[in-house]
Parts: structure tokens; C-alpha cells; sequence
């Protein structure tokens, strides 16, 4: 591997934790990397570092650290873009308030009616437009209302609204 391949990959794993990308962009982003030339390494490490660094992962993890030393009872919420692994939503019973998927004319919500492996599929083989929309104020009104009254604080961790039109 020359010195260009490891100047390479550090940029591309450097970019990749200071770039807060969720999932849904992983692979648009890789494909359109590669095409513009790209070496295969650096983006590679580019997609590898930024799920693992995601700042919003980070975040909730202090916060999920700091919670748990807490007396009261609180519930921590987060939208959809949060890429936490089943396993801990499970363990720390963290609720998720999905992203709206629109596909064409049809809306539908992030991991409630529609998954990744559908987005590839309308996009890759369907050639259909996908894109994302916030989690709308009603949502999160009712979100909110079911929960309070169970919980001392709710705590809901979102991506900023410089990367998102949701509710910050």
C-alpha cells in the first residue's frame, strides 16, 4: 500500500467522523464516491468511520450513559436516523419516531411500513425517487402525550436542525 493509499484512507475515515450521515445515504454516497474516481480504500474508510462515529450516536451513548446513573424514571426517544443497533433500542427501551420515507406519491414511515431494502429496491430496480421528510409537530405532540404521563422526563436526541428540517 503507497503513502497516497494511507494519505487516502485517513481523509476518507477523518470525513467520515466528522460527516454525520445516517444510513439511508450510505450507499447513494459510495456508488457516486466511487464513480467520481475515488479510491476503493478511502471510501471505504469513509463509510466505515461514519456510522461508527456518527455524532448522534455519540450523543445518545453519553446520554444513555448519564441517564442511567439517574434516579428518576426517564424515557430517552429518537427519530429513525439514529442507527443504534436493535439490541441497545431493546436493553435501554429507547422509543423511535420515524422518519417519513416519500416514495413518488406514497408516504410511508421508516421502519414501521418501509426498510432499507425497500428504498434500494424502488430506487435501484423500480427507478423510483425516494426521499426523506421530518417527523411532523402532531407526531411528536402525540408521541409525547402517550409518554409523559409514564415518565418524570422524556429526552428526545434528533439530528441538528443544520442537517434536517425536523424539530430541533
Amino acid at each position: 500500500m503507497s503513502s497516497k493509499d494511507i494519505f487516502g484512507n485517513i481523509v476518507g475515515a477523518l470525513f467520515g467522523a466528522l460527516t454525520p450521515f445516517c444510513d439511508c445515504s450510505t450507499i447513494p454516497m459510495t456508488l457516486g464516491f466511487l464513480e467520481m474516481g475515488i479510491p476503493f480504500g478511502a471510501v471505504m474508510s469513509l463509510v466505515i468511520a461514519s456510522p461508527l462515529l456518527n455524532p448522534v450516536i455519540l450523543v445518545m451513548m453519553l446520554a444513555l450513559t448519564i441517564l442511567k446513573e439517574c434516579d428518576k424514571m426517564n424515557k430517552i426517544t429518537a427519530d429513525s436516523t439514529c442507527d443504534l443497533s436493535p439490541e441497545i433500542i431493546e436493553q435501554m427501551d429507547i422509543t423511535l419516531t420515524p422518519l417519513y420515507i416519500l416514495v413518488d406519491d406514497r408516504t410511508f414511515q421508516d421502519g414501521v411500513d418501509i426498510r432499507p431494502a425497500d428504498v434500494f429496491r424502488y430506487m435501484e430496480k423500480e427507478g423510483k425517487t425516494c426521499r426523506t421528510a421530518a417527523v411532523n409537530v402532531f407526531d411528536y405532540a402525540r408521541y409525547y402525550q402517550e409518554l409523559s404521563p409514564r415518565y418524570d422526563a422524556v429526552i428526545q436526541i434528533c439530528i441538528g436542525s443544520e442537517f434536517s428540517s425536523r424539530p430541533a
